[in-house]
């Protein structure tokens, strides 16, 4: 039995179902998934759950490639860091008040690599790191680098979340 599809073609729930009750082929979860994910199913939220929006950032000396972030409340990023440029960088998520907090942490310490927290990554120069972060209320927040001077020269990014 041959299926209706065309190469490239996107499967649809009701191709699945329709290959499934015809016996004409088994779907892992990740096919559905993958299935969900590509045509915007209804149920691709209750399969994945809050399945983030990827934001690739490049990281060079002293600054990041993206400068401000609208998001909205309760969403998760998934923030995608590159390091381009030729020092340790770091990316922290937090508010003004933390940052500064952490900006005085790091002056006592130096550059010294960090390790990943919930809302941190260190990326190593060459290096790439993904950062999965959910922002659960409105506001104003930040993510920046506290590599000693690089807060200062301006790495950080504005993130609102409304």
């Amino acid at each position: 039995m041959r299926t209706s599809r065309q190469p490239g073609q996107l499967l649809s729930f009701a191709m699945i179902h329709r290959q499934m009750r015809n016996g004409l082929a088994a779907f892992s979860l990740s096919s559905i998934s993958v299935g969900c994910l590509l045509t915007g199913g209804p149920a691709a939220a209750q399969l994945l759950g809050n399945v983030p929006r990827t934001v690739t950032i490049r990281m060079t000396d002293n600054a990041y490639s993206v400068k401000m972030l609208r998001v909205t409340k309760g969403s998760t990023l998934a923030l995608q860091f590159t390091n381009r440029g030729s020092l340790l960088h770091e990316a922290v998520v937090g508010t003004h008040a933390a940052q500064i907090a952490h900006e005085k942490e790091m002056a006592a310490m130096g550059s010294m690599l960090m390790p990943d927290t919930h809302d941190s990554v260190s990326v190593k120069v060459g290096a790439s790191k993904t950062l999965r972060y959910r922002f659960p209320n409105a506001g104003t927040f930040e993510i920046a680098c506290h590599v000693p001077g690089h807060y200062k020269a301006g790495m950080k990014i504005a993130v609102v979340v409304s």
